[in-house]
């Protein structure tokens, strides 16, 4: 039951990360704590920028759902392996 559960946790933790990634739109570089808009003046055509506050997820989310998918089925593998032994 425990061998199922932490597998199920697993996979549960990597889908949450993909969700959390893809949702927040699939940023293929690091987090970004604001959100860039390109303004341009309307009196002298110059682009610039504003910074707004908020999150962009990056690639580590992806990263850290992937790390908890890899140690929960790595446990539920020794945990198996001590079992039949």
């Amino acid at each position: 039951m425990a061998l199922k559960f932490l597998r199920f946790a697993g996979s549960g933790i990597f889908l949450i990360g993909v969700l959390i990634w893809m949702l927040g739109g699939a940023r293929a570089g690091f987090t970004d704590t604001s959100i860039v808009h390109p303004y341009i003046d309307e009196i002298t055509g110059i682009e610039s920028k504003k910074y707004e506050d908020g999150l962009v997820p990056g690639i580590e989310f992806l990263a850290v759902g992937f790390l908890g998918f890899a140690v929960m089925f790595g446990t539920a593998a020794f945990l198996e392996n001590k079992r039949q032994s």
